[in-house]
């Protein structure tokens, strides 16, 4: 009898312990993973509606203007599609395809149309005397519009592009980096771009910004609540690392560079010759004091930021 009872207790015990295992698991799993994601997802459904407003809006404009419409609309109940992520990306893509018809009818740039054969290279050169629209200047923009994905980088002026990569590290700046002076950033910023080619019709400095401003939209998204995925050093360090992501980059890929035995394929020993050679030059500015934009970190805090720049 005493060991039938012993043998009980030990069973029940040891079921007591799964079940607390298994309650300890789910919470974590769902503080750790679930409420991020459905956090994500919320922003995607926002991001969607907004995307599917602005392409009903400009198709309004249209429309108006020309008398007729502009290929298919596509009706927006977001009832009947809320909790089916895949249904929500299906129409949002629908609308992105009306958006960029609409956008190929508005272009104003004769190169992009003649490099995806809308004109002939006559006509791309007859069109350079016509008048163009002068894009606005950032003390014409809101104060927030720069922080939303209603911000277009291309729009941007000749040198506008520092001073929105240099503005977005200033407001995202940690604490352990304060001393970081706004000369430091805009040197650091000034090095970055002209280090990047001139001859790359998309990996250029124009891109970079692009980036830059995509990696800061999305990173306040992650970073916004009290479920924070990211501490305000690594998301310092993704913005940084966003500004030299494609520094230097000779307009053709890794399996290119290894295939001719270029010179970065050698030096890395064909592993990722572009990424190795991006980071490094990030790095190399980094070491000077005029465009370090980290400033003398402690030895953690350094760790922390390299390991940032380098996975990023």
């Amino acid at each position: 009898h005493a060991e039938a009872v012993t043998e009980l207790l030990v069973i029940t015990a040891a079921i007591i312990l799964m079940v607390s295992f298994s309650l300890v698991i789910s919470y974590a799993v769902s503080t750790l993973a679930l409420t991020p994601l459905e956090k994500m997802l919320a922003k995607v459904g926002e991001i969607a509606k907004l995307i599917c407003q602005e392409v009903e809006s400009i198709h309004l404009r249209v429309r108006n203007d020309n008398g007729a419409p502009v290929g298919k609309t596509f009706e927006w109940d977001i009832t009947k599609i809320e909790g089916d992520e895949r249904v929500l990306l299906q129409e949002v893509l629908g609308k992105l395809t009306v958006l960029s018809r609409i956008k190929l009818q508005e272009a104003q740039d004769p190169m992009m149309l003649q490099y995806i054969g809308e004109i002939s290279l006559d006509e791309r050169m007859a069109s350079r005397n016509s008048p163009r629209k002068q894009p606005l200047s950032l003390a014409e923009m809101e104060a927030d519009f720069v922080y939303t994905w209603r911000f277009n980088p291309f729009a941007l002026k000749v040198g506008q592009g520092q001073e929105v990569c240099a503005n977005l590290l200033a407001v995202t700046m940690p604490p352990a980096v304060a001393h970081v002076t706004s000369e430091e950033i805009s040197n650091f910023v000034q090095a970055a771009e002209a280090g990047y080619q001139l001859g790359p019709q998309y990996h250029n400095w124009r891109h970079a910004v692009d980036v830059t401003h995509s990696v800061f939209v999305i990173v306040r998204e992650l970073t916004t609540g009290p479920h924070s995925l990211l501490s305000q050093l690594e998301v310092y360090s993704l913005l940084v690392s966003a500004v030299c992501h494609d520094i230097a980059h000779p307009g053709v890929n890794n399996d290119y560079l290894i295939q001719t035995r270029h010179e970065l394929a050698m030096r890395y020993n064909d592993n990722a010759p572009l990424e190795n050679m991006h980071c490094c030059k990030l790095f190399e500015l980094l070491r000077r004091d005029s465009t370090n934009v980290f400033g003398a970190l402690p030895k953690k805090e350094a760790k922390t930021s390299r390991k940032t720049c380098v996975e990023a």
